[in-house]
């Protein structure tokens, strides 16, 4: 893996009981964005899942993350690593808005994540409507 790899897959394949649902799957993420598309059902979320520790009854293969390998560790170490999963269209606390999201998380004491770098990676994330805007 090169110093700008993040992420490494090498044949992973995941089951849920008897049924073998990804096969040897492989691929190298960088720092540039990437994105996974397909139909329902073609086995992104449980890609995803996989990767962090989630759900598959078994996972074998290869992922690394900064050179560290996570296949069998628990979901909870592999986000201590840095690696989690933002699900779709989730609103986990509906209440708060994203600036608050943001505070929350960053009380986990990862210092590299703060909410003035999320918003200069995402400057869309910054815009906060008005409280009386309807929709």
């Amino acid at each position: 893996m090169s110093d700008a790899e993040l992420l490494e897959v090498e044949g992973l394949n995941a089951y849920y009981g008897p049924a073998h649902v990804l096969h040897g799957l492989d691929f190298t993420v960088g720092e540039k964005p990437v994105s996974v598309i397909g139909r329902n059902g073609m086995g992104k979320t449980t890609m995803c899942h996989a990767i962090i520790g989630m759900h598959p009854s078994k996972v074998s293969g290869s992922v690394r993350f900064g050179g560290l390998e996570l296949v069998g560790k628990p979901s909870y170490k592999i986000a201590r690593a840095g690696l989690a999963l933002v699900p779709q269209g989730r609103r986990l606390f509906s209440s708060l808005t994203v600036d608050e999201h943001l505070k929350m998380v960053g009380r986990t004491g990862n210092g590299d994540w703060n909410a003035s770098r999320i918003y200069e990676l995402f400057p869309r994330l910054a815009f906060q409507p008005s409280p009386s805007a309807t929709w």
